[in-house]
């Protein structure tokens, strides 16, 4: 025997042909529908709602939790320092390229005055790679070099185009990588 989902009574051959709603209220004659989900057990349609909402959330978490630690490409201090570099001078920001200079490069960053074309460009990093290291400089404000092999796309109204070049970039003593020499310097 198992319980009417309307009033809640124990159910009998001719309940549901009786039944006129929960007890000590009026049997609901507008339509509505009623806001328990109709087990007895007191759960509301919207707490089950939000019980399924919340579920759906936390699987979508789990998913990109997972996305981030499997196809997420990690990249490395010296391959971020490139990309910022490289964003700067995308966005003509050429201040903060200068500053992601290391103060004792040989090479120069770039002037505005040197690179009239790159207001119509739009550049991105597409892939970048430590491929060579050397910690022996001789220089105190040194601490390693690495060799960043990069694959720049050059994307402008007129044509796009995808260039593979390197970048030098520099660990100071404080573990902070900055640039050393940029494509322009190693030609």
């Amino acid at each position: 025997m198992g319980r009417c989902p309307t009033c809640g009574a124990d159910i009998d051959g001719d309940h549901h042909e009786s039944c006129r709603g929960p007890p000590d209220s009026d049997a609901r004659t507008d339509g509505g529908t009623d806001d328990t989900a109709g087990d007895g057990d007191g759960l509301s349609r919207r707490a089950m709602l939000g019980y399924t909402a919340g579920s759906a959330a936390a699987t979508l978490g789990a998913i990109g939790a997972g996305w981030l630690a499997f196809v997420y490409e990690r990249t490395g201090p010296e391959e971020d320092v490139v990309r910022e570099y490289v964003t700067a001078l995308s966005r003509q920001k050429f201040n903060t390229a200068t500053l992601l200079y290391h103060e004792d490069a040989p090479g120069t960053p770039p002037s505005p005055a040197e690179n009239p074309g790159l207001q119509d460009t739009d550049i991105t990093v597409e892939e970048a790679e430590v491929t060579a290291r050397n910690e022996d400089i001789g220089l105190e404000s040194v601490a390693e070099l690495a060799f960043v092999d990069v694959t720049l796309v050059f994307d402008s109204a007129w044509e796009t185009k995808e260039v593979e070049t390197g970048f030098v970039v520099a660990r100071r003593p404080d573990d902070e990588w900055r640039l050393w020499r940029d494509p322009s310097d190693l030609e």
